[in-house]
């Protein structure tokens, strides 16, 4: 009577135990599998890389950082974000064509942002082609992108282009935002200058001889 009684309590014992390690098992592989499911995940997502490039562009590694763009152009395709900012890697390293591509890129994944508009015009300034910045210009103003940067942009195009008289009320127009900016009344002065407008032009250079102190 005694050994029977004693044995059922280390049957309910080890009954009990195998319970606990195969709950103990079950929520190991549970989370295993769900750590795995998380991982492919990451991996997946497009703003890992985004991340990714983030980091790297900290650590001045901006071609280790336009690969995990591309990474995640490739897994986002139709978003516009992973473009954007490949445009501005290579904008910063003056690499003109492959930020403009980067950047129409960018408008044809439906890219809204202004920046991207106005560094398009540097882009096809600096690339020497001063008609096609200046009608892009008028373009994204057509648009509602009317920012002083945008019209100082298609002023500086327009100017560059040999089209001065048109360059000035762009010129003008900015310069309502940088009433200061000696370089910008400077480029106006010399549009206007080669217009024939000289009363304006000794405007313009007063009002450098007073920013400068003279």
């Amino acid at each position: 009577m005694t050994g029977a009684s004693c044995s059922e309590p280390k049957k309910i014992l080890i009954r009990w135990a195998c319970g606990i390690l195969a709950g103990a098992a079950f929520v190991g592989l549970f989370n295993f599998l769900l750590f795995r499911h998380v991982a492919a995940l990451r991996e997946a997502s497009p703003w890992t890389y985004l991340r990714e490039a983030d980091r790297l562009r900290a650590e001045n590694d901006w071609m280790g950082a336009v690969g995990m763009l591309r990474e995640a152009a490739r897994r986002d395709p139709a978003s516009p974000v992973p473009w954007e900012r490949m445009g501005l890697l290579y904008y910063n390293a003056r690499h003109w064509d492959k930020a403009l591509d980067a950047y129409r890129t960018a408008l044809k994944n439906g890219s809204r942002d202004a920046d991207v508009r106005g560094k398009i015009i540097w882009c096809l300034i600096h690339l020497h082609r001063f008609d096609g910045a200046a009608e892009f210009g008028k373009a994204c103003l057509e648009e509602g992108y009317a920012s002083a940067h945008i019209h100082r942009a298609i002023g500086e195009a327009l100017r560059r282009a040999g089209r001065h008289g048109e360059a000035i009320p762009y010129l003008e127009t900015a310069l309502k935002s940088f009433p200061n900016d000696i370089y910008l009344i400077d480029q106006l002065a010399q549009a206007c200058r080669l217009v024939g407008d000289e009363e304006r032009v000794q405007q313009l250079r007063r009002r450098i001889d007073d920013l400068q102190g003279r």
